[in-house]
């Protein structure tokens, strides 16, 4: 991505939003690139996009997204060149100093993969099973959450999959947003998900810590207005409906073994 702030497209959200309201202006970037989540970046694109104009619909809120490259993505929020961002970043202790944020409206982290049919008791231990990983923060999740299993790092992930699949190995930790496609698209009915993702990471609004200085001046808090609309699309079902369309939820539901 070349410097400067680069406007690709511009969706207005104008559903239900107040007379006079001025709105919301929020940045992502398309490409997802710290995300680093490959063909799915235009999935990403597409869901994110959804779930704000679903929930500008319902808290009545008018919201203008802009694409910007992910080098300038945090620099503009900053510079208070737009209200907020959509980010992957991770609300550790240092950056809740900086920014604010939503809760996740899609949680990344990653999944334990299991065979179809594996019983319950043995997913949530795992004791003595090969536990497949592929990086080391996974290798540390996995030695924390499953201390009797036996770690092996896994070539590729379709070749983790397969063993998974064929009983050679008994688990596999993948990041959600890799593994439900994968799933579906080749072993489906021979692996399942059989957790919730098992971190906090995930995507999420972002402003910074000082709302009452924000890009247009003294607003309401947009982290509590995003929360209680997504919050409302969950509850109606439309949440639900845009993760199986773009792709990050089964029409199964998960086994809550984690």
């Amino acid at each position: 991505m070349g410097k400067g702030l680069f406007v690709i497209c511009v969706l207005l959200l104008l559903a239900g939003c107040s007379k006079g309201e001025k709105g919301y202006v929020i940045a992502v970037d398309p490409t997802w690139f710290l995300l680093e989540p490959g063909e799915r970046a235009a999935n990403l694109h597409a869901f994110s996009r959804d779930i704000v104009r679903e929930v500008a619909r319902k808290e009545e809120i008018r919201f203008t997204l802009v694409t910007v490259g992910w080098d300038q993505l945090e620099s503009g929020l900053r510079q208070r060149n737009y209200d907020a961002i959509l980010s992957s970043i991770h609300p550790l202790p240092s950056e809740k100093e900086r920014y604010r944020f939503s809760t996740p409206y899609l949680r990344t982290g990653p999944v334990l993969l299991t065979r179809a049919g594996m019983e319950e008791e043995s997913v949530r231990a795992l004791h003595g099973k090969t536990l497949l990983v592929g990086s080391t923060k996974n290798e540390v999740l996995g030695i924390r959450l499953y201390p009797e299993s036996l770690i092996r790092y896994f070539d590729g992930v379709r070749s983790g999959l397969h063993r998974v699949a064929t009983g050679e190995a008994d688990g596999m930790l993948l990041e959600s947003i890799r593994a439900y496609p994968l799933v579906a698209r080749s072993h489906e009915g021979k692996v399942v998900v059989a957790t919730s993702p098992l971190d906090d990471s995930g995507l999420r609004l972002i402003t910074l810590a000082d709302p009452d200085r924000s890009r247009t001046g003294p607003r309401e808090d947009l982290i509590a207005r995003f929360d209680a609309g997504l919050k409302k699309i969950r509850k109606d079902g439309t949440y639900d409906m845009l993760s199986m369309k773009w792709g990050f939820r089964f029409r199964s539901e998960v086994r809550r073994v984690g």
